[in-house]
């Protein structure tokens, strides 16, 4: 296995999980932290949780690095599929509680894809509002068009500048 006895390769084990859900926990306070930024449109506030964001993931990179060196330490290496070659290695270590935490944890990392997920989407749709509203400044046709009161499409602010409108 690794030069680990059973029982510290365990405790190993159980920290790293420990610690990655306190990671988890910490991101998704940023990421609802980011949101609400991101909705009230204060930029300010967004550098200084990125920047912590940025020191939770290199967490998590460096945890699974880890991991994935204590699974190249044993025979479930040759297992293709990573995923179940952890699976099998927490099988194999007979402690069920250890097995429910990393469901756990995997819960958790996912749960942070979603809000990141709807966090990246917030910006995109900010980015979208800021460029057409930089066109309209600069007099520059608009990609959608708009509807008439009566039902039709017109060119909305097409080839208008501030000046004109």
């Amino acid at each position: 296995m690794t030069s680990l006895t059973p029982e510290a390769f365990y405790n190993a084990i159980e920290h790293n999980i420990q610690q990655d859900m306190q990671a988890c926990h910490a991101l998704l306070a940023l990421l609802q932290q980011e949101r609400e930024q991101l909705i009230a449109r204060q930029v300010d506030e967004l550098d200084g949780i990125i920047q912590e964001k940025t020191q939770w993931l290199a967490h998590l990179e460096t945890s699974a690095k880890t991991r994935s060196r204590w699974l190249t330490q044993t025979p479930l290496n040759r297992q293709t599929d990573p995923a179940e070659a952890w699976q099998a290695l927490l099988a194999s270590l007979n402690k069920p509680d250890l097995a429910e935490r990393w469901q756990h944890l995997k819960t958790l990392l996912q749960s942070c894809r979603d809000q990141n997920e709807i966090n990246g989407k917030l910006i995109a749709r900010s980015q979208t509002t800021f460029t057409r509203l930089v066109n309209i400044l600069r007099g520059q046709d608009t990609v959608t068009p708009l509807y008439t009161g009566k039902g039709g499409k017109s060119e909305g602010y097409s080839k208008h500048t501030l000046g004109q409108a």
